[in-house]
């Protein structure tokens, strides 16, 4: 005989709904779970801005043409999360704070990184005394930014240039 007929005819009626009943809260709560826990479209691409600093300051030596790809796609990124920022529900309040300190940093790293291709000695904009302290300033904090998260690799058939 059947083994489902065998727990059924067991329970009786009465059983076999409340089996059923159980059986469905379970997958209920179970969907409820997994949605819950879904990482959140800010928190995506907050990690996908991330990955794309890392980018642009692994060729923050590059010649220019390279380097603007790459610190292209990052505004472009930066923008999108700020304006998905103002449109999209909060978080619990302990992770709206993580991303807006995420945010706080991915702003102070880009500023950092700017600072760095600015601080060339041939452009002429700080006094060549300055110069080196300034860019070693500027690399120390962009180490630390860098250090703060490893780079992932990109997926197969992808370049770090092509938009998302």
């Amino acid at each position: 005989m059947n083994p489902v007929h065998d727990i059924t005819d067991r329970l009786g009626n009465k059983g076999t709904i409340a089996l059923f009943a159980v059986l469905v809260l379970g997958a209920f709560a179970a969907l409820d779970y997994r949605t819950l826990n879904a990482p959140s479209p800010k928190v995506t691409m907050l990690e996908d801005a991330w990955q794309s600093f890392d980018r642009a300051a692994l060729s923050r030596d590059a010649p220019s043409r390279a380097f603007d790809i790459k610190a292209d796609l990052l505004k472009l990124q930066t923008t999108r999360l700020e304006s998905l920022d103002d449109r999209s529900p909060n978080l619990n309040s302990a992770a709206e704070k993580s991303f807006h300190t995420g945010m706080a940093n991915l702003r102070e790293c880009h500023a950092w990184l700017q600072t760095y291709r600015q601080s060339v000695p041939a452009s002429g904009l700080i006094p060549s005394t300055d110069v080196n302290v300034t860019r070693g300033n500027a690399r120390d904090h962009i180490d630390a930014c860098t250090d703060a998260h490893p780079i992932k690799p990109l997926p197969p058939g992808r370049s770090p240039s092509d938009p998302d």
